[in-house]
């Protein structure tokens, strides 16, 4: 039995009809709704591997996309499976590590070419560092601005409004945390996404 063969029993065989009908719908936006378990990260491993296999889609034209490593880890480990060593993996990863791959490749475009990523415990260690700059630490925690500046970067992209600070002083913080971070040519996570979407913008 070829690979092929061997696929298209599975999708006869593993899975229910509406769950075929998900993975062989050829055009246009596909919604999946189902609880926990319910065999999600299946379909779409298999939809992908459908396009691969059956309608001999290349994978460098497909992106797959989760919220987390872990995820991302099963669906290729599953597509693995389903194409055994006969084809290179299309994309699959977190938003933020396509966005990153995105910018890298395209980095000519963006104010500084050369950048480093901010993660987590830098971005906590600027804020500390401003916070106690400004004599603020007694009135608002470095987790409460993380996340308030991280609110106000999403809402900002979404709704062109500037002034959405839930907080005192976040204002202030906010212009001060962007300038320091823009001289040391470095981005955020939530940076990755907005230059991206700001690329999309821009270029398209």
């Amino acid at each position: 039995m070829n690979k092929q063969e061997d696929f298209n029993r599975f999708l006869s065989t593993a899975l229910n009809e509406p769950q075929r009908q998900a993975v062989a719908q050829k055009y246009g936006a596909l919604l999946v709704t189902a609880g926990a378990g319910s065999g999600k990260t299946r379909i779409i491993t298999a939809r992908v591997a459908n396009l691969i296999i059956n309608e001999k889609v290349a994978p460098s034209t497909i992106v797959a996309l989760t919220f987390t490593n872990k995820a991302a880890g099963e669906m290729r480990e599953r597509l693995s499976a389903f194409l055994k060593a006969h084809h290179k993996l299309p994309f699959i990863g977190t938003f933020h590590a396509y966005c990153l791959l995105l910018l890298r490749a395209n980095s000519h475009l963006l104010p500084f070419p050369n950048f480093s990523i901010m993660d987590a415990d830098d971005q906590e260690a600027l804020v500390k560092k401003i916070i106690k700059k400004n004599s603020l630490h007694k009135y608002i925690s470095a987790a409460q601005v993380g996340y308030q500046l991280s609110q106000h970067k999403n809402k900002k992209m979404l709704t062109a409004q500037d002034d959405i600070f839930g907080y005192p002083y976040l204002r202030e913080i906010y212009f001060e945390y962007e300038n320091e971070k823009n001289n040391a040519h470095c981005l955020d996570f939530d940076d990755l996404i907005i230059n991206v979407v700001k690329l999309f913008q821009s270029n398209l």
